[in-house]
């Protein structure tokens, strides 16, 4: 995880967002049931998470995205942030093939419906 950070942040920082936080801090939380959550400059991972999809080291690609991005929380734009992250996730690649993630490819015409529980 450390090592993904050193090698994503600052392409991620330097093309996006130059003034963003120069401190980040990972914390393992036991108590949080989702892979992973940022908020400012913190990342929250779930160590249960972790172990059963060790090879998923882009989920630290995906929220240093967050980080860069800085809008803060906005119900109406979620879809906006995740895509982005979705793509910086994409675009700085780790190791998505070992976690067996990808972005599906575009097809004219079709739409796909997000339903957000």
């Amino acid at each position: 995880m450390i090592d993904a950070f050193f090698n994503v942040y600052p392409k991620e920082a330097r093309i996006f967002n130059p003034s963003t936080a120069h401190t980040v801090v990972f914390i393992i939380d036991h108590d949080y049931n989702g892979v992973a959550a940022t908020w400012a400059d913190t990342v929250h991972f779930n160590p249960t998470w972790m172990l059963k999809m060790p090879t998923d080291i882009d989920v630290v690609t995906h929220e240093m995205m967050h980080i860069v991005q800085e809008y803060g929380y906005s119900a109406g734009l979620v879809w906006l942030t995740e895509g982005i992250a979705n793509y910086a996730r994409y675009k700085f690649r780790v190791d998505n093939s070992g976690a067996y993630w990808s972005i599906l490819n575009y097809k004219t015409g079709k739409v796909i419906q997000t339903v957000i529980v």
